[in-house]
């Protein structure tokens, strides 16, 4: 099944960024592998249902902090840590998670048996009371 891929997308969008500066485009091209790299050890999980969320939590933790700390934070370079915002690459991590793992296997269930993971769009309320 092919998903759409947010997150590459961004991550390769920055390297045409005019403003990214010459001393972060090695950083972005390391991300890009790790990237790749991490997409490849999702695929390369197996099971299904519950099975799947353990590894593939762990897996994306990992990535996450590769993204945040090693292309981020540890930038001589201010600008990614100033446009983490608006460049969105730690949001669109979740969205490819979710694609791979929601769709594809978490979601379905062998015939017969139950499972506590849903695919699909579902109603969340969320508030702060102060």
């Amino acid at each position: 099944m092919n998903f759409s891929a947010p997150h590459g997308d961004k991550l390769r969008a920055l390297l045409g960024n005019h403003k990214l500066p010459a001393g972060d485009r090695p950083r972005v091209h390391t991300a890009i592998e790790r990237y790749e790299a991490w997409i490849e050890e999702l695929r390369r999980i197996e099971g299904a249902g519950e099975n799947l969320v353990e590894p593939m939590v762990e897996a994306l933790n990992r990535y996450k902090l590769s993204i945040d700390l090693n292309l981020v934070f540890d930038s001589k370079n201010d600008f990614l840590y100033r446009q983490k915002g608006q460049l969105k690459l730690d949001n669109t991590v979740l969205e490819r998670i979710h694609a791979m793992a929601g769709q594809a296997r978490i979601g379905r269930s062998p015939r017969g048996t139950r499972t506590d993971y849903r695919a699909g769009e579902r109603i969340c309320a969320a508030s702060i009371r102060l």
